[in-house]
């Protein structure tokens, strides 16, 4: 009777090998599922940040393709990049327009808690330290982000739907929280590249920022009109 008892049943030590063995599944299972949330969640950021930088990328393509003789300017200590355009529909090469990517600090509505979480002071002094020299030029304040504004100045001007980068249509948590644009000009050449606040939905640190940089244009023709070459 006690043996038959012991056949359809578990010993302590069996069921205590069985608890151990279903623990240790279920924490591989919750570990590989929080790497992969990170992964995930690390990857949209990446993506949101790149579309923004595209989308301005995007402006100074078209421009480009229409400068004017000598239609390059790097201004403000390189925070500021103005272009000389010919207007659209025009094939008059006197019939122009000034376009302006300017990095300005710009304030952030105070009811953007998801600004007011990531721009606090005590974290600001990595973001704009000299390893990160484009955002360094800005070295905004408290309550300020950094941005880019596109602006123009003549009649006839081509159609920016967006004109700030980035655009506070949305949270910035889990994208780009801001971003600079600079600008170099040297003997034959401008070299413009970007520099934006990414910030990242992290499963177990809740919010960080990284800061990611990306080039756009390289080089002027010293010969026949200017031309910005688009990096790949």
């Amino acid at each position: 009777m006690l043996g038959s008892r012991r056949e359809s049943g578990f010993s302590l030590l069996e069921m205590m090998i069985v608890l151990g063995i279903t623990t240790v599944g279920a924490y591989g299972f919750w570990n590989t599922r929080q790497m992969s949330d990170a992964q995930r969640l690390k990857a949209e950021a990446l993506m949101n940040g790149t579309k923004a930088v595209q989308q301005l990328n995007a402006y100074l393509q078209r421009d480009q393709k229409f400068l004017a003789t000598a239609g390059i300017v790097v201004a403000h200590d390189g925070t500021e990049l103005q272009l000389t355009r010919i207007r659209p529909n025009q094939s008059d090469p006197l019939a122009t327009y000034q376009v302006f990517f300017t990095s300005e600090c710009s304030p952030f509505p105070q009811d953007r808690s998801d600004y007011s979480r990531i721009f606090k002071s005590e974290a600001m002094g990595s973001i704009y330290d000299a390893s990160h020299p484009c955002l360094a030029k800005l070295n905004c304040a408290a309550g300020l982000y950094p941005r880019v504004r596109i602006s123009t100045i003549g009649t006839g001007a081509a159609e920016y739907a967006a004109s700030s980068f980035p655009q506070l249509t949305q949270s910035i948590i889990g994208g780009p929280a801001g971003i600079a644009l600079c600008a170099e000009q040297g003997t034959g050449f401008v070299k413009v590249w970007t520099e934006t606040i990414q910030s990242e939905k992290s499963a177990t640190l809740g919010i960080k920022t990284k800061v990611v940089s990306q080039p756009l244009l390289m080089t002027e023709r010293t010969t026949g009109p200017s031309e910005l070459v688009i990096l790949p």
